[in-house]
């Protein structure tokens, strides 16, 4: 529970400062590009201007514009092929021919081609058209040179804001972290102590219920006695068993097995509680759905969804119990029919003592199943989930376990690990 508030809170935050980020650093690359077209219009603006005798003074005469690198014009007669252009050194013949023609559709734009970026006007005249042209080459490359420094900014500045998000969350809920393991020692210790009060207090109302001077009234406070401490009983087992789930996170009690078997075992047990429910069972599981888990874990998980899908469905109405593999998973799922469950109750299923049903108020239901489901399916790298439907046609409630399956490849890569440490041992 610790991992995932960390996980949540890391990633909360990181999503924060790198959208923070994104959004700095976008609004500095939107500017940068508004400033080259800034630049292109102001250019050709300045082209305009430039008188056509600047462009193509007559013979003999010299023009400042006329060699000038960046700026030049282009004009094309009409009805004729000429086509003249102020500075023939301004870009190669092919491209000053797909300006003309990409002018003749648009009247403003630009042309990239073999390393040129040119951008163009074209204002009619009387004899023909004038084409303004401007090479705005470098300012593209410093354009995209600044663009590629930004992401890579971007990207250093988010890896630092992931690693000191990580970090400095770790290191601040440290003392959460330690208050939460003390919590759970606590309760795992109380919950020990308690058993043996329990126990004491259970054989000696045993013993003075035996009593044959006690009256109907006083043998009935007994009972009530005797009650309490079943149901406390069951309480404190129930606590131990969650911080024993919570506790042992290692992997020395995985193992390779078939989830059919387990489930047909669990399912043999529960038929009988079904019965006397008046509720119908229906299994459909594939022959063989291999995973690498906990067996006693997961038995408890599939006993803890059947007994409540009995629980909870009312007489006449069906439990459906698949069991398939999809897309290298093996899903477990449990399905009543009859019983929906509100789509706000649904977050809140796995919290420890939560009791969404309040027609079942069971002095011996704590709310402590699903949470102990929940803790053993992600001690077993799988998840847990609930889905509850109620459209008017269809009216059930379903739980879906989640575990990765092992391959045939898998099993026997293991079986030849476990074979070579046997014959090291064996030496």
């Amino acid at each position: 529970m610790f991992k995932k508030i960390l996980l949540r809170s890391i990633l909360n935050q990181t999503v924060l400062l790198i959208v923070l980020l994104s959004l700095i650093f976008t609004i500095v690359g939107v500017y940068d590009y508004q400033q080259m077209k800034e630049t292109l219009k102001k250019n050709l603006d300045r082209a305009e201007t430039i008188q056509f005798y600047e462009y193509f003074p007559e013979e003999g005469k010299k023009s400042p514009v006329r060699f000038e690198k960046k700026i030049a014009a282009i004009y094309v007669w009409k009805n004729s092929l000429n086509i003249m252009i102020s500075n023939p050194d301004f870009c190669p013949e092919e491209i000053k021919e797909d300006i003309v023609s990409t002018a003749a559709a648009s009247g403003e734009g630009q042309i990239a081609k073999d390393g040129y970026y040119i951008a163009y006007r074209k204002t009619p005249t009387e004899k023909g058209t004038m084409i303004y042209v401007f090479d705005f080459t470098e300012e593209y490359f410093a354009y995209r040179n600044s663009v590629i420094l930004i992401v890579m900014l971007a990207l250093m500045v988010s890896t630092l804001v992931i690693f000191f998000s990580i970090y400095f969350t770790k290191r601040n809920m440290a003392p959460m972290r330690m208050a939460f393991e003390k919590q759970k020692e606590l309760i795992a210790n109380a919950s020990h102590e308690l058993k043996t009060p329990l126990t004491i207090i259970s054989t000696q109302t045993s013993i003075v219920s035996t009593f044959d001077e006690l009256s109907e009234e006083h043998r009935k406070w007994v009972e009530g006695i005797d009650e309490q401490v079943v149901r406390m009983r069951t309480l404190v087992n129930e606590m131990l068993e969650l911080a024993r789930f919570e506790a042992v996170r290692n992997e020395d009690n995985f193992c390779i097995f078939n989830m059919r078997e387990l489930v047909d075992k669990v399912v043999l047990g529960i038929e009988a509680l079904a019965f006397e429910a008046g509720v119908e069972c229906k299994t459909n599981a594939v022959d063989r759905a291999m995973v690498c888990a906990d067996p006693q874990g997961m038995e408890k998980v599939i006993y803890t969804l059947l007994e409540n899908a009995v629980k909870y469905t009312p007489r006449g109405e069906h439990i459906f119990i698949r069991l398939y593999v999809e897309a290298n998973k093996v899903l477990f799922i449990v399905r009543n029919t009859g019983v929906a469950l509100a789509e706000d109750e649904i977050p809140f299923l796995f919290d420890r003592f939560y009791r969404g049903d309040k027609s079942h108020p069971s002095t011996n239901n704590f709310g402590l199943g699903l949470a102990i489901a929940e803790t053993i399916v992600d001690a077993n790298k799988g998840k847990i989930g609930c889905n509850s439907v109620d459209n008017g046609k269809q009216k059930y409630t379903e739980f879906i376990v989640n575990l990765k399956q092992v391959s045939d490849k898998q099993i026997a890569k293991k079986e030849r690990k476990d074979a070579k440490k046997n014959k090291k041992c064996c030496r």
